[in-house]
């Protein structure tokens, strides 16, 4: 596989850690349980140990559209094919009580809007950077990963095989079927806990509109950070360089202190911020490349000693 550009993915998260969604369908980057935790899903650094967790179609050449549903953190991947259109929503949902149903959980739904659609599931964990091992089990639930420091849980209706230390799943959905995986912390050797049902998956993502809708509502400085950060990322996406100027007179002047903060640090590197929403090209692979070796330089030298660094240089 090769490498996405950073402008491929959007970020879903609970404000307890986030995860990076391509465009292709797959998490390749989520630090569980917090945002400073190591690495369940790190294949933006690494594509062929970092692990991810990806639904696509099966299909190939697909037209793929990517957006976040109004007023919330719900992030929606789009699949366009000759022989339907199906979508995936992604999100972690917020302002759920502590053991409270869909309380620090990542949710994966997908449904298929017209016609027919066979998707490929594969979750490949990689705990700690790819450092860690694990044990996978596959359930009637679904299936349980066991590293030393974390169990996860994978849970859904749909029959997984093993796929070396993941599982991988095919199905086929029609029009309006929906199925739902949701991934969570498990307690050593608990099951991977039940899938939601379609009307609790639906109730749980429409609490999420009204929850962030509240928070704006309460704080005029977080809602004009949120209006400014969906336009920032529209300027990624659509390369709309031209709008830069105006956009930092008005976060510098914004009342959220981290919005503040963000622009100061843009002014510092204006030229080059400004070259990256207006220059047609990429340096997504090169970046790639660059995150592979301070991967294998972390994994060996800096945590082990300059022999598994040598060890794992020889084999890369």
């Amino acid at each position: 596989m090769t490498y996405q550009p950073i402008e491929n993915y959007g970020i879903i998260g609970d404000m307890h850690s986030v995860a990076l969604v391509g465009t292709d369908g797959s998490i390749d980057w989520f630090c569980f349980p917090h945002f400073n935790s190591p690495s369940v899903f790190a294949a933006i650094l690494d594509d062929e140990i970092g692990g991810r967790f990806k639904i696509s179609p099966v299909e190939d050449g697909e037209n793929r559209k990517q957006l976040y549903w109004p007023d919330t953190n719900v992030l929606i991947t789009r699949f366009f094919t000759p022989g339907g259109v199906g979508e995936i929503t992604d999100y972690m949902p917020v302002g759920v009580p502590a053991n409270g149903h869909g309380y620090h959980q990542l949710i994966r739904r997908v449904r298929v809007v017209r016609g027919e659609m066979t998707f490929r599931m594969e979750c490949t964990p990689a705990f700690d950077y790819a450092r860690a091992e694990h044990e996978t089990e596959i359930t009637a639930e679904g299936a349980c990963f066991r590293a030393p420091q974390l169990d996860l849980g994978l849970s859904t209706q749909i029959p997984l095989e093993p796929n070396g230390n993941g599982v991988l799943a095919e199905f086929t959905l029609r029009e309006e079927e929906t199925t739902v995986f949701v991934l969570r912390e498990v307690e050593g050797g608990a099951g991977c806990g039940a899938s939601f049902s379609e009307p609790e998956e639906e109730k749980l993502n429409g609490e999420q509109k009204d929850y962030l809708k509240r928070l704006c509502d309460a704080d005029g400085a977080l809602a004009d950070a949120r209006r400014l950060t969906q336009t920032f990322n529209g300027m990624v996406r659509n390369l709309e360089g031209d709008k830069l100027d105006g956009w930092l007179q008005e976060a510098e002047a914004c009342a959220s202190p981290a919005m503040r903060r963000f622009a100061a640090g843009l002014r510092k590197d204006l030229s080059a911020v400004r070259a990256g929403l207006t220059e047609p090209w990429s340096n997504g692979p090169v970046e790639g490349f660059i995150h592979k070796l301070k991967l294998l330089k972390r994994q060996g030298y800096g945590r082990s000693g300059f022999d598994l660094l040598k060890a794992r240089m020889l084999a890369a």
